[in-house]
């Protein structure tokens, strides 16, 4: 029996997505202004939160000497330290102290993604990115209704309220692959949603 190969030739847009170096948050809606009402009320918002610039740089400085606890296989969890900037950070979140389980720190080594998936131990967290700067901070992705939604680069502090019960992941790049990657989180209690934390403190929320 004879065999003819066919050559199989890329679409133009097949050919971006294949290309490795390309990067990740070309393919999400990254750009604030794009998210809807929907999507801050329900999935990920902008934070009214203030965080000074050298808070900021400490704590990514502090993270890189802590021991971590590896859970999940590719992600390493410890809690904050008991230090100056996490007590000053820590301030930040005083309005919702009633409603935060706990804070963590939480690492990737940056040689494999963070897959797909819902956190089964809490449905709402806040977020700041920490390292690396810039487009190298792969982003945080969430899903909803074909679509993605991603934090823009890691240029400045900025928290984050999101649905940890929703699909989410890290897709790391050329851009931000085998570089370690850093956020700091105050996790909100099991029994309460995103929705909640939104409607309950909507204030603090960039709406």
């Amino acid at each position: 029996m004879e065999i003819i190969q066919n050559p199989f030739k890329y679409t133009e847009k097949e050919l971006q997505v294949s290309k490795f170096e390309s990067v990740r948050r070309d393919w999400l809606i990254t750009d604030l202004n794009k998210w809807d009402d929907y999507v801050k009320s329900n999935i990920i918002c902008k934070m009214k939160i203030d965080i000074e610039y050298d808070l900021w740089e400490e704590m990514g400085e502090i993270v890189k000497k802590l021991d971590f606890e590896y859970v999940y296989t590719r992600i390493k969890v410890a809690f904050w330290p008991t230090c100056e900037v996490s007590e000053k950070l820590k301030e930040k979140f005083k309005p919702f102290e009633e409603d935060i389980e706990k804070f963590v720190i939480i690492g990737q080594d940056g040689d494999d993604h963070v897959v797909p998936h819902c956190d089964p131990t809490r449905k709402a967290s806040f977020y700041i990115p920490l390292t690396p700067r810039g487009e190298k901070y792969a982003p945080l992705e969430l899903y909803h209704n074909g679509e993605g939604y991603g934090i823009p680069p890691n240029d400045g502090p900025v928290v984050y309220g999101y649905n940890t019960a929703m699909m989410h992941s890290v897709i790391l790049d050329g851009t931000s692959r085998n570089i370690p990657r850093y956020n700091i989180q105050a996790s909100i209690k099991m029994d309460i949603t995103y929705q909640q934390i939104f409607q309950k403190y909507k204030e603090f929320f960039d709406v």
